[in-house]
């Protein structure tokens, strides 16, 4: 991995951070919820009018960004990486250095800090780099899904932890770094676990936690159409400086989706 380097400021990344980031992520549901609230779901997908997404973004800024541009690309430099191929097999020394900040020792204490720090990379830049798009899709998101890929071979998986395991409030957030991807083969395992998921609440008999997973799963079939469509997502070529096909043109003049990435 030459050019790799591992250089971590592990104060910024720390057990209390990681509380935090569940505190203001999950403000409102239970620990063990299997809905979240519509409040919740408001917020996180900024749902609510203008005001209360900026405030939420300001929230976020305000106690995360440090610890963000602490591990941002100037930083904490990633190998390149051309397809999914080079991406799964850099993905165990990018995780690793990011994992030593997760207390192992115990089960769920591993399970919900992993959890943190996996909406820490994914999500929380979404609400930060609203004007810095770029620095999400080349950047954190590597890192979300090299530590998805890192736990999803682990022999023992934090999201299969009994504490996670039936909460699928909490436990979706797990995967959402599949979706982001524009790599079709992430997709794919994300419609694959998360059936089994909702397979697993079928048996159970519980049909409002396997809607609520339905739900999820119907978004996803809207972002994999994409990336079996163009390849990638049309909507992030102008942040990265792509160049934008006739017909991905088209796509968004007639209102395709842009999954509520605009500033």
């Amino acid at each position: 991995m030459a050019g790799f380097t591992s250089t971590l400021p592990r104060t910024l990344l720390s057990p209390s951070l990681y509380t935090h980031v569940h505190n203001v992520w999950f403000q409102g549901v239970a620990p063990h919820a299997k809905i979240a609230s519509r409040e919740a779901m408001t917020r996180w997908f900024g749902q609510g009018s203008p005001e209360d997404r900026r405030a939420f973004d300001d929230t976020c800024t305000k106690e995360f960004a440090a610890a963000l541009e602490s591990i941002g690309p100037e930083k904490f430099s990633l190998p390149p990486s051309n397809n999914f191929s080079e991406e799964s097999a850099a993905a165990e020394n990018i995780a690793g250095p990011l994992m030593q900040s997760i207390n192992t020792s115990d089960g769920e204490t591993k399970s919900m800090q992993t959890l943190a720090l996996i909406l820490l990379l994914d999500q929380i830049p979404r609400n930060i780099f609203r004007t810095r798009q770029a620095v999400i899709y080349t950047h954190y998101d590597r890192l979300a899904r090299a530590v998805l890929r890192s736990l999803m071979s682990a022999e023992s998986r934090p999201d299969m932890h009994p504490s996670l395991r039936l909460a699928p409030a909490r436990r979706m957030w797990f995967y959402m770094p599949l979706m982001h991807s524009e790599h079709i083969e992430d997709h794919e395992t994300y419609i694959k676990v998360v059936s089994e998921m909702q397979e697993e609440f079928r048996e159970q008999g519980d049909k409002q936690s396997e809607d609520y997973i339905g739900d999820s799963l119907e978004f996803e079939k809207k972002h994999k159409h994409l990336i079996e469509r163009f390849g990638r997502y049309p909507h992030r070529n102008a942040q990265l400086g792509r160049l934008m096909t006739k017909e991905e043109e088209e796509y968004l003049r007639s209102g395709g989706e842009h999954f509520g990435t605009a500033a």
